[in-house]
């Protein structure tokens, strides 16, 4: 198969290993030898003869590596949809993001190790990125799509998707925190960033309202005709 041929490693299964049946069993395989050896590194096949299921078969349940690294993440979209819906019942609408947000990314204590690597893949792998942008804009469409449905497009129809991105940078900020900080705690990276923006931004913080009070104030001020520093030549 590889250059891995002979290893202790998910790529060699012993021939009376019963073969992988599951999306999560696959998901699981594939994650240790990406991790191990780099996602770029590790061949559809490899991973195929790790599982002990032809190339084909495998493509019954993942259509490319990038579906592998994020899962079933549209199962994820369809809970995080709910959960929105959920907190906005007894809670204002930017409390419920928050909420469920938090909810979102509740990670069981035995699988924080893998997560933590599958997340580091996610933000840093290049290769990633294109697929990544994707799944993103999914996730942003989620927001966008509780805001509109709340009546939160009137009178700024922009707004939602504003919200979106704006949730998505959060989150992301969150992340790459908790990646760097082992000991940190996710929820609180998250609580704390959407703190901030529930909280807004003071206008001594926004350069361009700086800018405008400047511009204001000079349209304000009767023009002045400067003086010309050419000689004048006798007529």
């Amino acid at each position: 198969m590889s250059t891995r041929k002979g290893t202790n490693t998910p790529a060699m299964r012993g021939a009376g290993r019963p073969k992988i049946s599951t999306h999560e069993e696959i998901q699981q395989i594939a994650l240790e030898m990406f991790i191990e050896y780099g996602f770029d590194e590790v061949t559809i096949e490899e991973v195929a003869e790790a599982c002990g299921i032809s190339r084909r078969t495998l493509f019954r349940y993942y259509s490319n590596k990038m579906e592998i690294v994020w899962g079933d993440f549209d199962r994820s979209l369809a809970y995080f949809s709910r959960a929105l819906e959920e907190q906005a019942q007894h809670l204002s609408l930017g409390q419920a993001i928050l909420a469920a947000v938090i909810d979102f990314n509740q990670i069981p204590k035995k699988e924080i190790k893998n997560h933590r690597k599958r997340m580091n893949m996610i933000l840093y792998t290049p290769s990633l990125q294109s697929y990544s942008s994707r799944k993103r804009d999914d996730w942003k469409q989620v927001i966008t799509d509780f805001l509109i449905e709340n009546g939160a497009d009137t009178p700024l129809d922009w707004y939602p998707a504003l919200v979106a991105d704006v949730c998505l940078a959060a989150s992301e900020s969150a992340y790459r925190t908790w990646l760097e900080k082992p000991s940190s705690s996710l929820d609180s990276l998250i609580a704390e960033r959407y703190t901030v923006l529930g909280a807004g931004i003071p206008d001594s913080l926004v350069p361009h309202n700086q800018v405008l009070k400047a511009a204001k104030m000079n349209a304000s001020k009767p023009a002045v005709r400067k003086k010309s520093t050419k000689p004048r030549t006798a007529q």
